[in-house]
């Protein structure tokens, strides 16, 4: 049996500037299933200080 390796379905890219800003990244598809790892991310930052950007712009799908 061969086993395939699959990119999963989202992934967040987090980024912090000099000034402190976080800025996350959305790769893949973000519904239902996967709006988890976001409120994770999100949740770890929470402490810090919240995302100045949410980029959208790499998901394939999305659906809440």
């Amino acid at each position: 049996m061969r086993t395939s390796h699959q990119a999963p379905p989202l992934v967040v890219g987090r980024s912090e500037a000099e000034s402190n800003r976080v800025a996350l990244r959305l790769i893949g598809e973000l519904d239902l299933h996967t709006v988890g790892v976001l409120e994770n991310e999100l949740m770890r930052t929470r402490g810090q200080t919240p995302p100045s950007i949410i980029d959208l712009s790499e998901l394939r799908f999305l659906d809440l």
